[in-house]
């Protein structure tokens, strides 16, 4: 069937539009939900101490404090509005690959649209309050500035880049070795690629860099300032390289291993179909495939051997992983094949068996499966996998081998994309084991919520308002905790209280404290809880990739309450 060029324009937008919805939801749905984690509330609290009229002490993401504070000044501070920033940042970085459908390809380009507004990283890097998200935005929107020579739009977008924060400096180093190493080792010979060398040469020398260097500094002064509002904020942009080169001294607690199960089981579509393309884009000797092979091979070098490893930093090897994918998807496609009704058999039929041998293999986990024999439940989950390889055959002989290729590939791709859309889902934090998620940079605190709630309920009682009793927290070092309690003007975090103090409400860790229980009443509460990746079995592993189910470690701390400000106190007087 001829497609006109409307029909097709037509088919873009419906996409484009469809991409976006995707992405804004997959971020935004409940984006207030969980508590901060105190990586996240470091950078709140910074941007809640600037709306309040103080000054950026420390902080090296001076784009999102920045921009962060100004929502707080207008709107009041929340968990809403402090991964706001991000959410937007994610949301329109997922569509940014129409600006590349020129080199891409269009159909390459909506794919990747739609494969980064479900990509597990950068949706859940998109929902925790820091700048990769920013930093990523802008550093692709320079790269797009590159590629079309607008210097002025590059000096802007590669400043606004840098004050995303350290996240940018891992990202940009990856980006800038791939292309020295794609340059000096991989480029293709002029005559292979003629068009494409002859454009990339030029385009460095075709760039204004005074113009360039005029609105870098004049949008890093203007933008990191805040109009001269936020005056430390071009040290904060500083501070951002300074804290990722000091990471090359200190070790993370992500091992390697982990990273890279990670990568493959959140994104097997994504991995699987870029795999392809490395060895395709060398026997074709594609400049453009072969530069996000080594794009995709440099970050995920870097992200391995940097020491301070986290598992946000992945998102910058998804980004050409990607690309390379989508490029290799779309060239693979045919929605033109003879048989196309068989082929669209085939592929439902292949989908739904790769459905059932995936649900035969949670269904190992299930206590009443245990008495079905080991034989019989492998058999189950082998068996699909056989009856494709037949019907491969059947309709490779009966129609023709386009038609049997195509068929698995559709249904392969629909039964990848369901997992995909899954492991995003999970990346939000809002399925059944949000603890078991790998793609947050900081433990996740649990019961804080709740602990608010109690002492909201306690202070409302007492003095018929929210957050007005004298609260008192000992030796516990949580910037979550703090935003939490962002609220009560009688806070005071101390390393020790005083023996003859007697607060209305006393929050300590979990231990003896026998003074204490003589005179207050007191509730634990769980406040941190940590994945423990490295004390996994394999039946752990395997439990995890079904669930999501991990061991945890937990801390902690207990409320103590005067007991006067319970109802049933003698001589209670609010």
């Amino acid at each position: 069937m001829n497609i006109t060029d409307h029909t097709r324009q037509t088919i873009f937008r419906v996409s484009l539009i469809l991409a976006s919805i995707l992405a804004f939801g997959i971020r935004f749905v409940l984006l207030g939900k969980q508590p901060l984690s105190d990586l996240e509330a470091v950078n709140a609290l910074q941007a809640l101490n600037l709306a309040g009229g103080g000054e950026i002490t420390g902080s090296s993401e001076a784009g999102y404090v920045g921009f962060t504070s100004i929502w707080f000044f207008l709107f009041g501070a929340g968990n809403f509005g402090a991964r706001l920033l991000p959410a937007l940042s994610g949301t329109v970085l997922a569509l940014s690959p129409w600006l590349f459908r020129k080199q891409l390809g269009e159909r390459a380009a909506i794919l990747l649209c739609f494969g980064l507004a479900l990509d597990a990283s950068w949706a859940a890097v998109s929902r925790q309050a820091f700048g990769m998200s920013w930093a990523a935005l802008f550093t692709v929107l320079a790269l797009a500035a590159l590629l079309n020579t607008k210097s002025a739009l590059l000096g802007v977008f590669t400043a606004l880049a840098i004050l995303g924060g350290p996240s940018f400096w891992q990202g940009a180093i990856g980006l800038g070795a791939a292309a020295l190493i794609f340059n000096f080792v991989f480029r293709p010979k002029p005559s292979d690629q003629e068009d494409y060398s002859q454009s990339t040469q030029n385009l460095f020398a075709e760039i204004r860099w005074k113009q360039f260097v005029f609105w870098f500094f004049g949008t890093l002064v203007i933008v990191g300032t805040l109009l001269l509002t936020m005056p430390n904020g071009l040290n904060t942009a500083v501070n951002g390289a300074i804290d990722y080169f000091s990471g090359w001294g200190r070790e993370g607690q992500t091992s390697i291993g982990l990273m890279a199960l990670g990568l493959v089981l959140s994104q097997p579509l994504g991995f699987f179909f870029a795999g392809i393309g490395a060895v395709r884009a060398f026997s074709k000797k594609d400049a453009l495939d072969i530069f996000l092979f080594t794009w995709w091979l440099v970050s995920l070098v870097l992200a391995f051997i940097y020491p301070a490893r986290d598992m946000t930093i992945l998102g910058w090897s998804a980004l050409p992983m990607l690309a390379l994918a989508a490029r290799q998807i779309s060239s693979l496609v045919n929605p033109e094949v003879e048989h196309g009704w068989v082929a669209i058999g085939q592929g439902i039929i292949v989908f739904v068996l790769l459905v059932f041998a995936w649900l035969s293999y949670i269904a190992f986990f299930y206590a009443v499966s245990q008495e079905t024999p080991t034989l019989v439940r492998v058999a189950a989950t082998l068996i699909p996998f056989l009856l494709i390889l037949g019907g491969i055959f059947a309709i490779r002989s009966w129609w023709s081998e386009e038609t049997a290729g195509q068929g698995v590939l559709w249904g392969l791709l629909a039964a990848l994309m369901l997992w995909v859309v899954s492991a995003a889902w999970s990346s939000t934090g809002l399925g059944a084991h949000p603890e078991g998620q790998i793609w947050y940079k900081s433990p996740m605190l649990d019961e804080v919520d709740l602990l608010e709630t109690t002492l909201s309920d306690l202070s409302t009682w007492k003095t018929r308002e929210p957050g007005q009793l004298e609260l008192v927290v000992e030796d516990i070092d949580s910037a979550g905790l703090r935003w939490v309690l962002r609220d009560y003007q009688q806070v005071k975090f101390v390393t020790s209280s005083a023996p003859s103090s007697s607060p209305a409400v006393i929050i300590t860790t979990d231990k003896p404290t026998p003074g204490l229980a003589d005179t207050y009443r007191g509730q634990d509460f769980v406040l941190r809880v940590k994945p423990v990746w490295q004390d996994m079995t394999f039946e752990d592993w395997l439990q995890w990739t079904a669930f999501k189910s991990v061991p945890l470690e937990k801390s902690t701390v207990v409320l103590w309450a005067r007991a006067d400000l319970f109802l049933d106190a003698e001589g209670f007087n609010p």
